[in-house]
Formats: structure tokens, C-alpha cells, sequence
């Protein structure tokens, strides 16, 4: 119904400018803030880019040399895109043990120049959870723009929290967070593309925006112009329809399926598991086969897994449609398949 309207136009779809406020307020309050404002965006990527934008923009009148940006040494590859397109220069912080962000090295490392700080909340290959409460303390004591990546994390972290489970605050709780990246079309269910990007107030919206003068809406804020409406009306949907207590219900589903894959992934002598994370995903290796011959092994059986090259290893995402019996097949895989490369 939704697919072939355009949010570029509210002129013509007044609805889709009131379904997305409506959307962004749901995420808003989920993220700790009843005020805040944004967009739903492509995706990730789509969201990091418009946070460091703004970052960019709200601090450059500071700064005498090439703007920067501190970013984890796990953070997406979206910020080599934002920093390219942006003209910044990035610098990446070192990570401790339990694969975070050494928040002593991203204090150290900032500059005058500094711009925008960078925090994940639930990394890509790992599932890490930043301290984005230290991190907020930083950004207030120096000054700077917070982002929080938490495209993959953001819904599950937080919603988690509220019913009661003991996961941090990555939110706008923290004072020292500006922007947050939170993506419907990962754990929220929503049909790609469903990205959002939330800031604490609409005023730091201000200073990405341009005037459209032949739209009825004479503010543009988003990269993109024209976007689908599909995306706002799905979100709102799924929100409305699951809420607080039904997303919470599958994610605890989730971590069940996480808790007993990591057991049966245990039972494999030769198999490490390098960091259990808080969220839906594990990360493994074998102590001596190459993860990308042995991925290339599970591919023969029907497997399909990604690489996780922080820690030389593979990477599985716990979802919905995964069950105990498909774990228990995939786990009597693994070991056949490193018996039939070990001979």
C-alpha cells in the first residue's frame, strides 16, 4: 500500500510526515528520550553518515585544521564512508581485552580538531556493547558530538533493560549523547530498507538542513530525497503491533537460542569461543583450522556463515527462524566437517 509513496512529497502524502513522527517517537521513547527527532533512512550506514554529518557541521566553526573523527577499531566500515565523503580525518581507538573501546585511548586521542566521538552498541562481528556511559562523560567534559552505533544492538539492548534484564544504558540517558543509529530492518523485524537515525533534539538537525523551496516542506534534513513510504509504515506497524512486551518475548526466545548454541558450540573440544556477548550472536573459531576453509566446508553441507576477522573466526546471528533441532544438525556438521578436513 505504502511502497510507491514518497515522504520527499508530504504535500501530496500529508499522512507519511505524521506515521513517521509517530514512528521516530516510538524508537525515541525506547532509546530514553520522549522528545526525540529524526528519520527513518535506508539503513545503518545511511544513519552513521547523517550523525558524523551533523557532528561535522554543529563543531566546524571550532576546529583550525581538518575536522576529526574517533571511532572504535570495530566500528562499521560506514565511517570510511562518512569520513571520506565528509573530508575527515579518522582515527581509530584501541579496544581492550573484552574487544570495547578503550575509552583512556579515545580521551587521549582527542584534539582540538575533534569533532564527533564514536560509540557501538552491539559491533558487527562480535556483538560488543561499548561503555557508552563513560563515553557520554567524555563528550560532556570535551565538548564533542557522541554518536552511538546501535544499528544492530539499539532495539534489543534497550528493551531488554526495560523488562528488566540487567543490560547498560545506551541511550539518551546519558547526557552526552547526540545521535543514535537504530535499524528496524535488523532485530526489529522490518523489511529492508528500514534504517533510523535519532538525535536528542531537532535543533541538531539544524545544521545538516537545506532549503527546498518548491516543497511544500521547505526544510530538507535526510541525504537522500525521494523515500519510500513502505519503510515508515512497516516500522510503525511492527511497533505498534509487537511493542515493548512482544519484542521482548522473542528476544528472550533469542537469548535462549544464543545460550544453548554456545553450549553445544562448547562441546567441540577443538572449538573456541573467544567472547560470549550480550546480544544474539556468536563468534568462534577452531584452534587450527582456517575459518575460511572451514566456512568453505559448512557452504558444502548448506551452511551459510560469515567470517569474523577480529578474531580469525566465523560468525553466527541467532534469529527467529533458528530452533534447537537446526542447531543440533548444525553442530553434528561442524564436527564431521573438521574430521573430513583433519584427514
Amino acid at each position: 500500500m505504502f511502497m510507491d509513496t514518497n515522504l520527499d512529497d508530504t504535500g501530496l502524502f500529508p499522512n507519511l510526515a505524521r506515521l513517521e513522527r509517530e514512528t521516530v517517537l516510538m524508537l525515541s521513547k525506547i532509546l530514553g528520550s520522549p522528545r526525540g527527532y529524526g528519520y527513518i533512512v535506508t539503513g545503518g550506514t545511511e544513519a552513521n553518515i547523517t550523525g558524523i554529518w551533523i557532528a561535522r557541521n554543529r563543531y566546524l566553526k571550532n576546529v583550525k585544521g581538518r575536522p576529526e573523527i574517533i571511532v572504535p577499531k570495530t566500528a562499521h566500515f560506514s565511517f570510511l564512508k562518512a569520513a571520506d565523503m565528509l573530508d575527515l580525518k579518522l582515527i581509530r581507538a584501541d579496544i581492550t581485552e573484552e574487544f570495547t573501546v578503550d575509552v583512556v585511548d579515545v580521551e587521549e586521542k582527542i584534539s582540538n580538531n575533534t569533532v564527533a566521538i564514536v560509540g557501538i552498541a552491539g559491533t558487527t562481528e562480535l556483538g560488543t556493547i561499548d561503555p557508552i556511559s563513560e563515553l557520554s562523560e567524555i563528550a560532556v567534559e570535551k565538548n564533542v558530538h557522541l554518536h552511538v552505533d546501535a544499528a544492530f544492538g539499539g532495539l534489543f539492548i534497550s528493551i531488554m533493560r526495560l523488562i528488566g534484564y540487567n543490560y547498560p544504558n545506551i541511550g539518551f540517558e546519558n547526557p552526552g549523547v547526540s545521535t543514535i543509529t537504530i535499524d528496524p530492518h535488523k532485530l526489529g523485524f522490518v523489511p529492508i530498507p528500514s534504517g533510523g537515525i535519532i538525535a536528542r533534539s531537532r535543533e541538531l538537525f539544524k545544521h545538516i538542513s537545506v532549503k527546498a523551496p518548491y516543497l511544500l516542506s521547505e526544510d530538507h534534513e535526510t541525504i537522500v530525497g525521494s523515500r519510500t513510504g513502505g519503510s515508515i509504515a512497516a516500522t510503525w506497524v511492527m511497533l505498534k503491533y509487537l511493542g515493548i512486551e512482544g519484542y521482548g518475548e522473542i528476544f528472550k526466545e533469542l537469548l535462549e537460542l544464543k545460550n544453548y548454541l554456545v553450549k553445544r558450540l562448547e562441546e567441540i573440544k577443538s572449538i573456541e569461543i573467544p567472547y560470549v556477548p550480550m546480544l544474539p550472536i556468536v563468534s568462534f573459531k577452531h584452534e587450527k583450522i582456517k575459518s575460511s576453509k572451514l566456512r568453505d566446508k559448512l557452504m558444502e553441507k548448506g551452511w551459510i556463515l560469515y567470517l569474523a576477522p577480529m578474531i580469525n573466526g566465523l560468525r553466527i546471528i541467532v534469529m527467529p527462524h533458528l530452533n534447537k533441532k537446526v542447531i543440533d544438525k548444525f553442530a553434528e556438521d561442524l564436527e564431521n566437517s573438521i574430521k573430513e578436513i583433519e584427514n
